[in-house]
């Protein structure tokens, strides 16, 4: 375990407690992974990570308690970032409440938007975070701007 975080925390109405925990992943000088482990009904253990980029300093003067606000910066500074999640054998069923399919009109973008909307799709491809499909229901692509509107990010 890094950082000596572990907590436990019991659903309402479950057996099996929900525990997170920082585990070390090789960390470089300013990546910051978070990892957090999950137990599942039948016992069975599984990890999701974050990962972001951090390049700034963390402004934690809202928080008012000395020992949560040292414990949250310790979490910021030994975050680790561009490590590729784990596959978890999670089937997820969405259940529709009718037939009734959603598909919106995809947003207009400039061709160098595109070029950036392109790239990032066949490297989710590449990396089998996506997969071709064809469903009836869709949504836009949107683009915002990130790390003081020098980095475009594509939201799905």
């Amino acid at each position: 375990m890094c950082g000596g975080l572990s907590t436990v925390n019991r659903r309402r109405n479950s057996s099996p407690p929900a525990s997170a925990e920082l585990l070390p992943n090789s960390p470089t000088a300013g990546d910051r992974t978070i990892a957090q482990c999950n137990s599942s009904p039948s016992g069975e253990s599984f990890l999701f990570f974050i990962s972001a980029d951090v390049t700034e300093e963390i402004d934690l003067s809202h928080i008012a308690e000395k020992g949560l606000r040292n414990t949250v910066s310790d979490l910021v500074m030994n975050y680790c970032q561009n490590q590729k999640p784990r596959s978890t054998e999670i089937k997820m069923n969405i259940i529709l409440t009718d037939e009734t399919t959603v598909s919106q009109r995809p947003r207009r973008i400039s061709f160098a938007e595109q070029k950036i909307v392109d790239n990032q799709i066949e490297e989710w491809l590449k990396n089998k975070i996506l997969r071709h499909s064809c469903s009836n229901y869709a949504s836009p692509i949107v683009l915002t701007t990130v790390l003081r509107k020098t980095v475009l990010r594509v939201c799905v």
